[in-house]
């Protein structure tokens, strides 16, 4: 039988808020909100004693989605194995886009009237938006 040789993963809340930002790019506060709304999909469905918590793989996948590197990277920094590693990034990405949190964080415009409301609201911020410019290129003036 191969005997397993776990690494010890740093703890989260031990991390600063400016730690956490340089890493991630979230504060606690983010990462709470985060992992709230991503508990039910993502929370680990077993008695294993080395699960990746919800935390963890929202961890993981900031920092994969933020470098671009490969996942044995990835799993290097945060003690995990290059496997480890995919599955938390596919669970969180699965989570992300999973239908009960698009639906509370995106809305698309289904009227014309919700449309139409966006647009004063805009035209509000920046009243450019409604001005058409046009620059004339030529040398001569009459063209």
């Amino acid at each position: 039988m191969a005997v397993h040789e776990y690494r010890e993963r740093m703890d989260i809340a031990q991390l600063k808020n400016d730690d956490l930002y340089n890493r991630y790019r979230v504060n606690h506060a983010t990462l709470a909100y985060i992992i709230a709304q991503l508990d039910a999909a993502s929370a680990p469905n077993s008695d294993r004693s080395h699960i990746l918590s919800t935390g963890y793989k929202v961890l993981i996948t900031l920092r994969y989605l933020a470098t671009g590197v490969i996942q044995l990277n990835t799993g290097d920094l945060h003690s995990e194995a290059q496997s480890s590693a995919s599955r938390a990034v596919s669970q969180t990405l699965d989570a992300l886009s999973s239908q009960n949190v698009v639906r509370r964080h995106i809305r698309f415009l289904t009227t014309i009237e919700s449309l139409n409301r966006n647009k004063q609201g805009f035209f509000h911020i920046a009243t450019s938006l409604y001005k058409i410019y046009v620059v004339s290129i030529s040398d001569n003036e009459n063209t």
